[in-house]
């Protein structure tokens, strides 16, 4: 009995303690005033990274990094395809929110602008600039594919299921070269 019940414990702990901050994601990226719905399945895995670990992901991780902010409707309209192309692909999904990087890193975050750096537009300021959404993925520390925004002509609203195929599509074949 007790081994059961040792077991069981265990079995709990790891539950509690596998990295996936699906639940939390949910929680941030859910609203009632008008923006796009989000609606994601439990089942999902993201991994919430700080500075730091977004930095080390790009320089040594195998994934799909999504750079987004749940204020920002572009990044609303991507996350349900992207969930599930990593899903489908059986590929960790991290995500990093940029404007919290003063929160967790400033010399964390030039790392990150440092790694993409190839990837990313200047500002006025002849400033490299990571918006959101910005999507990597990253093979054994190697960019491999980018996808920035969202369909061709994003208008603010919530993507027809046509327009999430094309984008799922253009997902798919940038996590198929993770995968290889």
């Amino acid at each position: 009995m007790k081994k059961i019940l040792l077991f069981l414990t265990l079995v709990l702990l790891v539950g509690c303690f596998n990295g996936n901050d699906i639940k939390k994601f949910i929680k941030e990226y859910q609203n009632g005033d008008g923006q796009i719905e989000i609606n994601l399945d439990t089942t999902y895995y993201v991994n919430y990274v700080d500075s730091d670990e977004a930095a080390n992901f790009l320089k040594n991780g195998t994934g799909i990094i999504l750079f987004g902010n749940p204020s920002d409707a572009q990044t609303r309209s991507v996350v349900e395809t992207i969930f599930k192309v990593a899903y489908d692909n059986d590929l960790k999904l991290k995500y990093y929110n940029p404007s919290t990087y003063e929160d967790n890193g400033i010399d964390e975050f030039a790392e990150i602008i440092g790694a993409l750096s190839a990837f990313l537009p200047v500002n006025d300021e002849n400033e490299k600039v990571l918006r959101t959404p910005d999507v990597y993925f990253v093979k054994d520390g190697e960019i491999v594919g980018n996808f920035y925004g969202s369909i061709d002509g994003f208008a603010d609203k919530a993507l027809t299921d046509e327009e999430k195929e094309e984008l799922y599509d253009h997902y798919n074949q940038l996590a198929k070269l993770v995968k290889h």
